[in-house]
């Protein structure tokens, strides 16, 4: 599919992308490719930051309004909350809008997301529970 779309001798590629309709243009071949399968995830990703974004800012009302999104890092959020009694609500309330998100963008796909809490951004950061709600880690 992806050759049969190649522009003349210049061999650039221009594909119309699912779920969006948007396209992207003057793609190599390798590119092109991948481009079906990323541009899904990173829809699914965009449509979640936007939803975490209007949660913490504009919705009164929810849970995470107060917190601060402070970066984005490859397929994660962080997401600046208050380190309290609601902080496991907070961090589950993350994983559920980019689980509905992700069914938006990807709806033959089960999401899957690892919500979790730590004082410090780590690579090495792991879900804590203490008595079934997620505690900060390292705890």
């Amino acid at each position: 599919h992806i050759a049969s779309r190649e522009q003349g001798d210049s061999g650039r590629v221009s594909l119309q992308r699912f779920v969006t309709g948007s396209w992207r243009s003057n793609m190599s071949y390798t590119v092109a490719c991948n481009d079906p399968f990323q541009s899904l995830g990173a829809t699914a990703a965009t449509w979640a930051g936007y939803d975490i974004a209007r949660a913490c800012y504009h919705e009164r009302e929810h849970v995470l309004f107060g917190s601060r999104p402070v970066n984005f890092i490859h397929d994660q959020y962080l997401v600046e909350v208050r380190d309290d009694e609601l902080a496991h609500d907070r961090a589950m309330a993350v994983a559920e809008i980019m689980v509905a998100a992700a069914k938006r963008a990807i709806p033959d796909v089960t999401p899957k997301v690892e919500p979790l809490l730590c004082r410090y951004w780590s690579k090495d950061a792991k879900a804590v529970y203490k008595d079934g709600r997620l505690v900060p880690w390292p705890s």
